[in-house]
This record gives structure tokens, C-alpha cells and sequence, in this order.
């Protein structure tokens, strides 16, 4: 099975006066040059030119709760503490509909522990010592925000998202999901995850 995401209506939700349908809400979070057709991009930083300039964390100011299908969230849920993360999945989980769906990438800190304790990592990414391993990933960034603040394996995000009231959590391989025009690879090196859950 493939998934194919920024492909079809706005993500601004309208009425078609045509055919008396109304569109679906899709919006993508922290989108950063990641513009996805078809979606609301949204981020905080004014330069990457989104389609509205607004904190993730709270949407308020946007939508109300109860009226997003779709929910697009790339690279962001790490850079929120411990004490951050779980009040974000619960503030997005509120802004689905029943049934809307959040998909959401985040590093995958099993297999990074795994590459950098055999040498695969540090062989393949420019992080030449354990070092610069936690200043990439862990530390913050030179430009505000960027820095990672958490991390996750597949078992504490499972049970994260399940606290904030999601289901039917599925994890997608990277070479079944098309984002937009955005290009995908998967190789022995690659250090990401990507989970689709349901409200």
C-alpha cells in the first residue's frame, strides 16, 4: 500500500458551489520549507513563508477543536521537552474530528543508538564523534527553535500518542509515503520513523 499525502483540496476548509461539498481541513505544522499542496502549511518562523505564522503547540488562534481532518506534523514533536510533548499531542488530538488522522515523522532513537554503537552512523553522516552526535540531535540549534528537545523509539511514542487519546497507531515505510513533492530515500542509514494515528 502507498500513501500519498498533499495531493487534492486546500487546507483551508470551503464550500464547492458546484457540486454543494465542503473541503477538507489538512493542515501541516512546523511545516518549514516543507510546503505541502494541499494543506495549510504552518510554522512559527515568518522566513519560510508559511501560510500562516502561528506557535504549533497552540492552534487556537486558527481552529477550533473538532474540525481538522488531517494533520501533517514532519520533524516537530522533538523539539518539545518532556513536559511539553504530551500537552501537544493532546492539543492537536482536540483540533481532529473524530476520525481525522495525525501523521508524524520523528527520529528514531533505537536505531541511531543502534548505527553509533557499530560505527554505521558516524561512518555515513557527517557526526564524526559522540560529541557532535548530541549537539545534532539534542542540543540547540544555532537558529531559535531548531534544537531537538526529546526523543523517541517506536514504543514511547506508541504509548505517548495513546495518552493523548489516539488509536490504530500504524508505522509507514518511508518508500510507500509520497509527501508533496518532497523526495524520500531509504537506505541502511536512514534514522526516522513515521506513524500514522487516529482520533
Amino acid at each position: 500500500m502507498s500513501y500519498v499525502i498533499g495531493k487534492g483540496n486546500s487546507g483551508r476548509r470551503h464550500s464547492d458551489e458546484t457540486k454543494g461539498t465542503v473541503c477538507m481541513i489538512r493542515i501541516n505544522l512546523g511545516c518549514g520549507h516543507l510546503h505541502i499542496d494541499g494543506f495549510t502549511n504552518i510554522d512559527i518562523n515568518p522566513a519560510v513563508e508559511p501560510d500562516a505564522v502561528c506557535d504549533v503547540s497552540n492552534i487556537d488562534s486558527l481552529y477550533p477543536d473538532g474540525c481538522v481532518d488531517e494533520i501533517v506534523a514532519y520533524d516537530v514533536i522533538e523539539h518539545f521537552d518532556r513536559f511539553q510533548y504530551s500537552k501537544v499531542l493532546s492539543h492537536w488530538f482536540k483540533k481532529l474530528k473524530d476520525g481525522g488522522t495525525l501523521l508524524l515523522r520523528t527520529n528514531d532513537w533505537d536505531r541511531l543508538m543502534y548505527q553509533y554503537l557499530t560505527g554505521k552512523l558516524l561512518k555515513s553522516r557527517i557526526l564524526v564523534d559522540f560529541d557532535k552526535l548530541v549537539w545534532h540531535f539534542m542540543c540547540e540549534h544555532e537558529k531559535p527553535g531548531m534544537g531537538h528537545k526529546w526523543g523517541f523509539n517506536k514504543e514511547s511514542i506508541v504509548s505517548a500518542l495513546a495518552a493523548a487519546g489516539f488509536s490504530g497507531q500504524t508505522f509507514i515505510p518511508e518508500a510507500r509515503l509520497t509527501v508533496g513533492d518532497y523526495p524520500h530515500s531509504v537506505g541502511p542509514d536512514f534514522n526516522n520513523f513515521v506513524v500514522l494515528a487516529v482520533k
